[in-house]
This record gives C-alpha cells, sequence and structure tokens, in this order.
C-alpha cells in the first residue's frame, strides 16, 4: 500500500518541478485539510502538516496524540514532533531545504493559517502560493488502488440495496 503513496508523492514532486515551485505543504488544524494529507500518506489524523519537498523524502509532523500511530503507519515521510506554532514549523523546513516558493491549497486553509504562514514565510523571504486547480487535477487521477477500492464501494452498496 505505501508504493501507493509514493506515487502520488512523485506526481506531485513532478508538478511541483514543472510549475517551478519548490515544496507543498498541507496544514491539518482539527478542522481543515486532512484530506490532502490522507490522499498523500494514507494516514487519517485530526492535526498535522505535511511538507513534500520536489526532490527530498517528505515531513509530516505530527502533535503527541498521533505522533506513535503515525510512525507505525507511514513509511513515506520522515515523522517528526512539532509542539511549536505550525507556521514557524513551516517556515523553519522551508528555509532549512532551501525553499523560495511554497504551493499551499488556499481553499483547504483557513485565512488564519494562510496568514499566519505567510507572514512566518516572508520573515525569510519565502513565498506562499495557491495550489488549488493544480492539487484538484492531481486528486482527480485514481491510482489503481483507489480504483479497486471505489468498485468494492460500489458493489456493497449495490449489495446494500
Amino acid at each position: 500500500m505505501q508504493e501507493e503513496y509514493i506515487l502520488k508523492q512523485e506526481t506531485l514532486r513532478s508538478v511541483l518541478k514543472e510549475k517551478g515551485l519548490d515544496a507543498f505543504v498541507a496544514i491539518n488544524d482539527e478542522t481543515s485539510n486532512w484530506q490532502a494529507i490522507a490522499h498523500q500518506t494514507g494516514f487519517r489524523g485530526t492535526c498535522g502538516l505535511y511538507f513534500l519537498q520536489k526532490d527530498k523524502k517528505a515531513d509530516i509532523f505530527f502533535d503527541n496524540r498521533y505522533l506513535e500511530k503515525a510512525k507505525k503507519e507511514i513509511s513515506t515521510c520522515n515523522v517528526q514532533p512539532f509542539e511549536d506554532n505550525f507556521a514557524e514549523v513551516i517556515a523553519k523546513t522551508a528555509e532549512g531545504y532551501g525553499a523560495k516558493t511554497i504551493a499551499c491549497q488556499a481553499s483547504e486553509t483557513s485565512a488564519t493559517n494562510w496568514l499566519a504562514v505567510e507572514k512566518e514565510l516572508q520573515k525569510v523571504g519565502i513565498t506562499l502560493t495557491p495550489f488549488d486547480d493544480e492539487y484538484q487535477e492531481i486528486c482527480s487521477v485514481k491510482t489503481e488502488a483507489e480504483i479497486a477500492r471505489i468498485k468494492a464501494a460500489a458493489e456493497l452498496a449495490t449489495e446494500s440495496f
């Protein structure tokens, strides 16, 4: 199953490179964007940061509630703890990788979070850019594993009637 997520991460990386972007970040703050993290890693939780750099293994950050579970379930990312301000974690991670432009789903990120991240990134000379249409297009292409799950769900729904 991890191969499916490696493929998804590689697809995202190729689009980032094509668009001249250095990284992608998904922010899940209890109320938003758990779907992007689940799509890229298979992990479902209600608080985390996903950071995919265009040419390195992805990083995923969780607070203590999800850290041990994530370490057991995710092998496609560097699983790390965070207790700091998430905007500072993103800026520190991006700066450490030398990123200059970071893509993020604006429609799946609250205005408060977007502004906080943008402010921290600007302090270190990094630009945050919307990536909604591109990410939606990536998600619209289904892997073989996703197609199999959709078929199984449809069969189950049909049998239920």
